[in-house]
């Protein structure tokens, strides 16, 4: 899947802190405010969560933006999203997951700008599968 390096934007004016489980490191929440302010009066209006469950962790364009069943890596101090295929492996570097079959090029009609060449994973082939528009069911494996 091609994953932007930094992951999705913060540019958005709002403050990002995940409650992240102690001992699966997975987002559990994630709460969105308008200030590290905001975020402390709603905590307080909410009651603390028992530190012994989880830790709220604040979000920057360094540690990507949370999501709930993220994971969050310790040692590089980053949000990362869960797999979605299970053949996919972990890339230590950007954080995302890798398929094991680099992904081809996507087409782009030049006149048009409208995408007509996408690809989908197939996890039980384990191989890419193409599909001429957004909206199409993919062909017959006969027709590629």
């Amino acid at each position: 899947m091609n994953y932007p390096d930094k992951g999705p934007s913060m540019d958005d004016g709002f403050e990002y802190f995940a409650f992240v489980d102690n001992e699966t490191n997975i987002v559990k929440n994630v709460i969105c405010c308008s200030s590290l302010e905001k975020f402390q009066e709603l905590q307080v209006a909410m009651g603390q969560i028992p530190t012994s469950e989880g830790r709220w962790i604040p979000a920057n364009e360094r540690t990507r933006k949370p999501s709930k069943g993220n994971h969050y890596s310790v040692e590089k101090g980053v949000f990362y999203p869960k797999s979605l295929y299970k053949s996919w492996v972990l890339n230590e570097k950007t954080m995302y997951w890798d398929p094991p079959v680099p992904k081809p090029k996507e087409e782009v009609d030049p006149e048009t700008g409208v995408l007509v060449l996408q690809w989908l994973w197939d996890e039980t082939n384990k191989e890419w599968i193409s599909q001429t528009c957004a909206n199409c069911d993919p062909p017959n494996k006969d027709e590629l």
